[in-house]
């Protein structure tokens, strides 16, 4: 086995997308969409579990669409060659947005040297998507040594640098790891949200029961999740979960419209075989590969995610 010379830190790929919509939601969005055949010969169990994976399909288009994860994630940025500017900050630019806290900066000379920031309290956020950062004197003291690169001495202005940070951005979306029949006032997720979702609202959609809670100012990370005020309603997972959940999100309504659209363009490319004719009395000459409607609901998600695209 040969010994890897560099593993980058670098966020290249994400390795699994979650579901933006319940399969409860979308058997209560108005799509007149018949889930009962998923799976043909299917049972009802069978095709509800297929159900979630056309779901989780259609979440991952809805990213792809974006160009960028819309859910929350914590990601690593490596650069080089990045200028420090003559009041000793650099400027990142986050490649992916809504910007949500960062959690790690360091800078250096070289990869060898690099240092963590620590003058936190002047980072700045620019916009939406440009992080300004103090890195001047910033270097690796025990990591130089006696090498070439103790000649060149810390980042200063005037130079250039590498720079890495992990940063959290998307919008806050999860699932409650377990239901109650009463009001909490501490919530179980699935999986972490980081510190910055302290003070926001979360939508918990479950039916009837959905309700919009507040995130308390004491919560700094994890998978416990305290609230300004107990629930209103008592909230139970339906059996079988998966692929029944319920999502705690602060995701547009837009984007979980998408999603609902975009599982009813999957679920009608589905056994289409229409045989097309390019006008009245000319032979068939190309099958059709989506059922009515199908193109239509693909527009509509379209229309709904053009504002969330990483380029926007």
């Amino acid at each position: 086995m040969t010994t890897p010379l560099f593993i980058p830190a670098s966020t290249v790929a994400h390795q699994s997308t979650v579901a933006y919509i319940s399969v409860e939601e979308y058997q209560n969005a108005p799509t007149s969409v018949d889930t009962s055949q998923l799976t043909p010969g299917g049972s009802a169990a069978e095709n509800l579990m297929e159900l979630g994976n056309v779901i989780l399909r259609a979440s991952g288009w809805a990213n792809e669409i974006c160009y960028q994860i819309l859910a929350a994630t914590l990601d690593t940025v490596m650069a080089s060659d990045v200028y420090v500017r003559r009041d000793g900050t650099v400027h990142l630019t986050c490649p992916w947005w809504p910007f949500r806290e960062l959690d790690v900066c360091k800078a250096g000379p070289s990869p060898s040297t690099l240092a963590a920031v620590t003058a936190t309290p002047d980072i700045w956020l620019e916009g939406r998507k440009t992080l300004i950062v103090p890195v001047a004197g910033l270097i690796n003291q025990s990591a130089v040594g006696n090498s070439t690169l103790a000649l060149y001495g810390p980042v200063r202005p005037g130079t250039r640098c590498y720079v890495q940070w992990s940063y959290w951005n998307g919008w806050f979306h999860t699932t409650l790891a377990g239901g109650f029949t009463t009001p909490m006032a501490t919530i179980s997720l699935t999986s972490a949200l980081p510190a910055a979702a302290a003070g926001c609202s979360l939508t918990i959609v479950d039916g009837a029961s959905t309700e919009v809670v507040t995130v308390a100012s004491t919560f700094t990370g994890g998978t416990a999740l305290p609230l300004t005020a107990p629930t209103i309603y008592g909230h139970t997972i339906t059996y079988p979960s998966p692929p029944n959940s319920i999502t705690v999100t602060e995701l547009p309504p837009s984007v979980r419209t998408a999603t609902i659209s975009l599982t009813s363009a999957l679920i009608k490319t589905r056994g289409t075989a229409a045989i097309v004719a390019e006008s009245i009395g000319a032979a068939p000459s190309r099958e059709a590969l989506i059922e009515g409607g199908g193109l239509g609901d693909f527009q509509v998600a379209v229309d709904l995610l053009s504002t969330y695209h990483r380029n926007a």
